[in-house]
């Protein structure tokens, strides 16, 4: 039946109960939670999820970004932190970190992120782009140059990374 969150919430309980490690049933009660506006029972059943099993990268994204909307970012920082040291070799962890420690104003450590996100896929543009961008916040035109050089290099000559230099 249409509406029917008890029995939405009884047959997710279930499921959980039956099958503890199998994630995608934790994460649907969270998203159930979380779309009803209880965020603390959201939270609590994203933890859970999380617990159950290992999580692939693009999970620990999806977590952090729902975090970061909400604006903990701290809790988006640990997942992160819990991403990469699961999945040291994806990028988007990295770079996604970076980004929540450049927004924090952590430019010295948003630089190491970024870096570490290049190392995992240094053909990917976006830590490239994101790395150019935060030399220009920081006011280091020059840095900001040398980066997207070495970008459109590594890149095989990304537009926007040209675009940066004015090509």
């Amino acid at each position: 039946r249409t509406g029917d969150v008890e029995g939405a919430r009884e047959m997710l309980r279930r499921a959980t109960t039956a099958h503890p490690h199998r994630t995608s049933s934790w994460v649907a009660a969270a998203q159930l939670e979380a779309k009803l506006g209880n965020i603390e029972a959201s939270r609590r059943l994203f933890t859970r999820a999380l617990q159950s099993t290992t999580l692939v990268a693009p999970q620990y994204l999806r977590l952090a970004q729902k975090e970061l909307a909400r604006g903990n970012r701290k809790l988006a920082k640990n997942l992160l932190q819990e991403g990469v040291t699961v999945h040291p070799r994806t990028a988007e962890v990295w770079e996604s970190w970076g980004t929540v420690e450049a927004k924090r104003g952590n430019a010295q450590q948003a630089r190491q992120l970024f870096s570490r996100s290049i190392e995992a896929d240094s053909k990917r543009p976006s830590p490239w782009l994101v790395s150019v961008g935060l030399e220009e916040s920081c006011g280091d035109l020059h840095e900001a140059a040398k980066v997207a050089e070495r970008g459109i290099t590594a890149t095989g000559g990304d537009p926007n990374l040209s675009a940066h230099l004015g090509r």
